[in-house]
């Protein structure tokens, strides 16, 4: 068996299809709905599954005390984001 460390950063022993199970059951668990192939999700169903990404996206990311980074489409001005709502420029 592997030595890995678990997303708490926490010594485990674990071996990689736990350690995969384990993110999967955290991160990328998706609802029923969003269950089918999003080529055939119907235009309205798309734009709610779009939502629900950018949703897991920025828990995932701000659960790990992480800024979330992009570049503003608006002005092309990298962003920082952080959880407390901060925002910061990084250009």
């Amino acid at each position: 068996m592997d030595v890995l460390f678990n997303h708490k950063g926490l010594k485990n022993d674990l071996n990689i299809s736990d350690m995969e199970t384990e993110i999967k059951l955290q991160y990328g668990k998706k609802p029923d709905k969003f269950k089918k192939d999003y080529w055939e999700m119907s235009p309205e169903l798309q734009e709610e599954y779009k939502k629900w990404q950018e949703m897991n996206i920025r828990e995932n990311i701000f659960s790990r005390n992480q800024p979330l980074v992009y570049r503003r489409a608006s002005d092309n001005k990298m962003i920082a984001e952080y959880n407390d709502g901060k925002i910061e420029l990084i250009d």
